[in-house]
């Protein structure tokens, strides 16, 4: 299975998925995968790992937007998928076309 084809399972499954981004590892639950300036970008709640920031206790805090192509040693990951309180509308404007998204990301209009 490549990259995107895991990515998209854990997506449409709700499932953690363990990669490095950036030579750090991170367990990542993927929300969304879309194209931005014609490079696809992955919309994930990181809960556990590495990170440049600092991995705050507060899951609201925790939601990163990381190119695909950047992403190695991908690989699904028996961690619980997680989930914000902030997850609402996290997708107007941040991709030009969006591929695919759990339900709990679309605008509720």
């Amino acid at each position: 299975m490549t990259k995107y084809e895991t990515i998209c399972r854990a997506i449409r499954h709700r499932e953690s998925i363990r990669a490095v981004y950036h030579r750090m590892e991170r367990i990542l639950s993927p929300h969304a995968i879309g194209e931005k300036n014609g490079r696809l970008r992955v919309l994930c709640l990181q809960t556990d790992g590495e990170s440049r920031k600092e991995l705050r206790s507060e899951p609201e805090n925790r939601w990163r937007d990381v190119w695909l192509n950047l992403l190695t040693r991908v690989s699904l990951h028996d961690a619980p998928w997680q989930n914000a309180q902030n997850y609402a509308n996290k997708l107007d404007g941040r991709y030009d076309r969006v591929i695919l998204a759990t339900d709990s990301l679309r605008s509720r209009g």
